[in-house]
């Protein structure tokens, strides 16, 4: 009778050294995909941070800037780099080293403006709150600090954004007052320096550190700021810009000044044409 004989012979050294190899090109293969997707999600995550930070950081000087009810502005400009204060030119005192906001554009013979590019350093706005508990129509102060440095640690240019609120009240509660020993030693210009370690005494502060640089246009006849933020985070950039008007129609113009120009422009017109007819009109009754 005659038996099947079994193979017991086992595996070979060759056998096992291709499967070893195979099972290594599978691993490869796995820790590959894994690590792309890994690097995708890193990239997504810090886009997203970044989009983020850019929106809310726009949209609360937006909101800022449109229910205003006085600006203060100080910047320097890409050729002088002494800070200014620019404001209303009827809140300007005799002997004030501020300037107004319309010498910041400049309109040519035939209509054309063209605009200074500003890089803010402290931008104070004054608006009214809503009614609450304990804040009932009165003023909130809010001030944007725009601090400039470079970051030792990535090498790049950074803008942080600190912003400060002060509420007045019926009990004269101040809420987020800026530090006065800080306030003090505040030295804003284009060449400030800081150390890690000095800025992050102030994080209560802090609005935002992923900002890059911060840069203005301010238009005086639409009374708008043409606001331009950069963003920079984990080697991720973003930049984020809009016109932003006031509604109030006196943030940048005199009213005085506004009044006496429709005066003008109302006797001009009476002169001559209709409106001169209705003068004479007017006179023979």
């Amino acid at each position: 009778m005659n038996r099947r004989q079994v193979n017991n012979r086992g595996v070979t050294l060759v056998e096992l050294m291709v499967a070893l190899a195979v099972l290594a090109m599978l691993m490869t293969a796995v820790i590959m995909l894994m690590s792309n997707n890994t690097v995708i999600y890193k990239k997504t995550k810090a886009d997203i941070s970044i989009q983020t930070s850019a929106q809310e950081t726009y949209g609360a000087i937006q909101d800022s800037i449109m229910q205003a009810k006085s600006i203060e502005l100080k910047a320097y400009t890409d050729t002088d780099a002494t800070v200014k204060t620019y404001k209303k030119a009827s809140s300007i005192a005799p002997g004030d080293a501020s300037s107004g906001f319309d010498t910041l554009m400049s309109v040519n013979a035939v209509g054309a403006a063209s605009y200074t590019t500003v890089y803010p350093v402290q931008l104070t706005i004054v608006y009214s709150v809503e009614n609450s508990d304990d804040i009932n129509n009165k003023n909130c102060t809010v001030n944007y600090y725009f601090h400039r440095y470079s970051d030792p640690e990535s090498g790049h240019a950074k803008c942080n954004l600190y912003v400060t609120r002060t509420y007045e009240t019926s009990v004269d509660r101040m809420d987020d007052v800026w530090p006065e020993s800080y306030n003090s030693g505040w030295t804003p210009a284009k060449q400030t320096e800081s150390s890690k370690e000095d800025r992050d005494k102030f994080t209560e502060w802090l609005y935002t550190s992923a900002m890059s640089e911060a840069k203005f246009h301010v238009d005086y006849t639409t009374q708008s700021f043409d606001v331009i933020l950069d963003f920079w985070d984990r080697g991720q950039k973003y930049n984020t810009s809009g016109l932003v008007s006031c509604r109030n129609s006196y943030i940048m113009k005199d009213m005085r000044n506004r009044t006496a120009a429709a005066v003008s422009i109302t006797e001009t017109e009476g002169e001559g044409g209709e409106g001169g007819e209705g003068a004479e009109g007017a006179g023979g009754e």
